[in-house]
């Protein structure tokens, strides 16, 4: 994955809680994606997406793809090991579309 075609720097993805997926007709979150360690290459890809796409749908899923790199190729090998990915593919085969909420960290004031 390049950084340069993202989006997010580290120091935005900082000041992310989490991301929500959510279908279209409700406000309610069907997959939150938690800004901890190991999903941050997937909150960093997925804000990308919500950017440049307006949401999750089968047209964005091959630029989420390429992002991943050989990631997506490996998942496609072993389903059930990344599951952020293996949602991709699901976008694909059931048509499905989602809004990406992003919940930014409450700041303390002093």
């Amino acid at each position: 994955m390049s950084d340069k075609n993202l989006l997010l720097s580290e120091q935005d993805l900082a000041k992310i809680h989490r991301l929500e997926l959510l279908l279209p007709e409700t406000s309610t979150p069907i997959v939150t994606i938690e800004n901890l360690p190991e999903n941050r290459a997937t909150l960093r890809i997925y804000y990308t997406i919500a950017i440049r796409f307006g949401g999750l749908g089968p047209n964005a899923v091959a630029t989420a793809l390429a992002l991943y790199g050989q990631q997506a190729h490996d998942a496609a090998l072993q389903p059930g090991r990344y599951p952020h990915i293996d949602r991709l593919f699901k976008v694909l085969e059931e048509n499905q579309y989602f809004t990406i909420r992003v919940v930014y960290k409450q700041t303390e004031e002093v």
